[in-house]
């Protein structure tokens, strides 16, 4: 099962089966996000 995952630093969602996140970007800043755990949000669709 797939869930909406959010990064507990910079907010950003992604579509994950775990709350483990990769590196990524942050949302208004060309910088990497320090935020490696997310929380669920909901299940996806």
């Amino acid at each position: 099962m797939k869930y909406v995952v959010e990064c507990t630093y910079c907010r950003k969602r992604f579509v994950r089966r775990d709350t483990a996140l990769q590196k990524h970007k942050m949302k208004e800043r060309p910088y990497d996000c320090p935020g490696r755990v997310g929380h669920i949000v909901r299940p996806a669709r």
